[in-house]
């Protein structure tokens, strides 16, 4: 599943379909008090009738997401790191 990051959006990302390769789902993680939101329909659906009751779910797209978020902001906190050290 391919995630692409929208350029000046920190949370925001386009997230292949798995099943309709030539589909991308737009997730945004900081809705719904940071669970996140996708526009799949199983995100339209079902998840957003869970999460506004309460529930913290997410669809295999948001997950996706926040996997790629995460180990982006990983990447960028030991590169900022690496220059703290350099400059010592």
């Amino acid at each position: 599943m391919r995630v692409t990051a929208i350029e000046g959006e920190r949370w925001r990302f386009l997230v292949q379909s798995d099943t309709a390769p030539d589909t991308q789902y737009l997730t945004d993680l900081e809705e719904c008090d940071g669970v996140g939101m996708c526009d799949c329909p199983h995100w339209r659906c079902r998840l957003a009738k869970r999460i506004a009751k309460g529930e913290r779910v997410r669809c295999k797209h948001t997950e996706a997401a926040r996997e790629f978020a995460l180990d982006r902001e990983i990447q960028m906190h030991q590169e900022e790191q690496a220059l703290v050290h350099r400059r010592r």
